[in-house]
């Protein structure tokens, strides 16, 4: 996280930006909103899979399977523990 100055004119910066190429700044915008749901679907994908190979490792009794689909899960809990406590990055959008 940075400091509360740095933060101040990094958002000065990206202001002036917007002000100076509103159209530069909205498609900017747009790329980091698909990356995020690009993330989340990569995501929500390996999610599924744990659970799967946890279920499909229980039906066939094989242990091994239901370790590698634990630990995955675990990773993912881990995942998602850090990505809400940092802190959220101003947007900049205006309601």
């Amino acid at each position: 996280m940075l400091p509360e100055h740095e933060s101040r004119e990094l958002r000065k910066i990206e202001e002036g930006l917007r002000s100076e190429d509103p159209e530069f700044a909205a498609a900017v915008s747009r790329a980091d909103h698909a990356d995020t749901l690009r993330r989340r679907a990569i995501l929500m994908l390996a999610e599924i899979t744990a659970v799967v190979m946890v279920a499909a490792g229980m039906l066939s009794g094989d242990g091994w399977v239901i370790f590698w689909g634990l630990l995955g899960g675990a990773a993912l809990a881990w995942v998602h523990v850090t990505r809400f406590r940092e802190p959220r990055r101003p947007s900049g959008r205006r309601s």
